[in-house]
């Protein structure tokens, strides 16, 4: 007896962005429908499942389940297989179904399947570069920060949301305020904000804590992750 629910973890990498990309649609007009109905939260748990689709090759599947059209990639030389007729005689499809970039054969002969294995990685690798770059460019800036040790006021904050042990700094490079590091996360503010103002630096130190606590960086960090794999995606 066949089991009715079947998973596996070989979706093929074309699937999981269509898939995904049916499901950010999707998503976008939840919003824009149902944007002031429904709760806040639904927001980041189905762009959460929009993530896990992306990056996670899994399948589910049951009797039931509608047929999925596979990608036939043209096969190279090397790739060459033999298939059944209708009259039980085998046929070489070698010759039918190889393609190259240029006519003949070389060492810079490739096959279509080859070039997009080629164009994929090449543009994740460049995405990855870009924004290793931009983080890279971020924490030289951040480099320079002062550590703010004897505020009480911001002491003061930061015990009473149990998060004492979080470090400030201050850094005359940016414009806001900012959350950065994964491990050890902490909170920057501009030099030239007014420090004076009790009352908006709790509401900055509130709102600066949350996203530790939610540990949002990390999750942006498998968001940047879904960008890299996705590179070639416009949505």
């Amino acid at each position: 007896r066949s089991r009715m629910l079947h998973f596996r973890m070989d979706m093929p990498m074309y699937l999981m962005g269509f898939y995904g990309s049916s499901m950010i649609l999707a998503v976008l007009l939840i919003r824009v429908l149902f944007k002031k109905r429904l709760p806040q939260f639904v927001f980041p748990v189905l762009w959460g499942l929009v993530l896990v689709r992306l990056l996670i090759p899994f399948s589910l599947s049951s009797p039931i389940s509608a047929p999925v059209l596979e990608l036939q990639m043209p096969y190279s030389e090397s790739e060459a297989i033999a298939v059944e007729d209708s009259v039980g005689t085998r046929t070489d499809v070698s010759n039918t179904t190889e393609y190259s970039v240029a006519e003949g054969t070389g060492p810079f002969s490739f096959s279509l399947r080859q070039l997009l294995v080629v164009l994929f990685w090449s543009g994740m690798a460049a995405t990855a570069g870009v924004l290793i770059y931009q983080k890279r460019s971020c924490s030289k800036k951040l480099k320079n920060s002062l550590l703010v040790e004897h505020n009480e006021t911001i002491n003061e904050i930061l015990r009473g949301m149990e998060m004492g042990d979080v470090l400030v700094f201050t850094n005359d490079g940016i414009a806001s305020p900012l959350v950065c590091g994964i491990l050890n996360q902490r909170i920057y503010l501009p030099t030239g904000m007014d420090f004076g103002n009790t009352a908006m630096l709790r509401h900055i130190l509130t709102h600066e804590t949350m996203h530790i606590r939610r540990r949002d960086n990390w999750v942006k960090t498998v968001m940047l992750a879904a960008v890299c794999v996705n590179w070639y995606n416009p949505l």
